[in-house]
């Protein structure tokens, strides 16, 4: 067998998901979004042969991914994901349901430009589904889009937004705040 050193127990996985939600949300404002992604599925095969290849890791070692494996933390996820009402993009789920799914992974384990674009089509369309406000047509700009800047004088553009941050602390005065270690 494999000597992984990658590896997470299953249930320490699942209490590492809690305690991820749970901080984000202790940390953030009250209503923040959070979003949990699965793990991929894994082409074992091409992962072992690019380990053998690049790794000189010997024939005699099993494959140190499975998608089998990879589909219990998928399943964790998505009771993680129940249990603490956030919403789950299952990338094990919709890569297993497509025919060609290897095809999204560069070494069999990692994303090619083919898969990293999949995932952030689910990822958008999970956004979509769940939080519509954050939809990118929705969302509101920090700042302005360059053609809108006045170019004979920018002050203009940004005056009100100078005044606002007036406010602010300085580097220094927050530096000063900040505690000594």
């Amino acid at each position: 067998e494999h000597p992984n050193l990658q590896t997470i127990e299953l249930e320490d996985y699942k209490s590492n998901l809690r305690q991820i939600v749970c901080g984000i949300r202790a940390a953030m404002e009250p209503n923040v979004k959070v979003l949990l992604i699965t793990p991929p599925a894994a082409d074992e095969a091409t992962w072992r042969q690019f380990q053998i290849k690049e790794h000189d890791w010997p024939e005699s070692f099993g494959p140190s991914r499975t998608n089998e494996n990879s589909g219990r933390y998928a399943e964790a996820c998505k009771e993680i994901g129940v249990e603490m009402e956030a919403p789950v993009v299952d990338l094990w789920g919709s890569m297993n349901a497509m025919k060609d799914w290897k095809g999204l992974l560069s070494d069999g384990l990692h994303f090619n430009v083919p898969g990293n674009e999949f995932v952030a089509q689910q990822v958008k369309n999970s956004i979509l589904a769940h939080f519509p406000e954050l939809a990118p047509d929705s969302l509101q700009l920090d700042f302005p889009l360059w053609a809108d800047i006045d170019k004979l004088n920018s002050d203009n553009t940004f005056a009100p937004m100078l005044k606002k941050a007036q406010g602010c602390a300085s580097d220094d005065e927050r530096e000063r705040k900040l505690p000594r270690l």
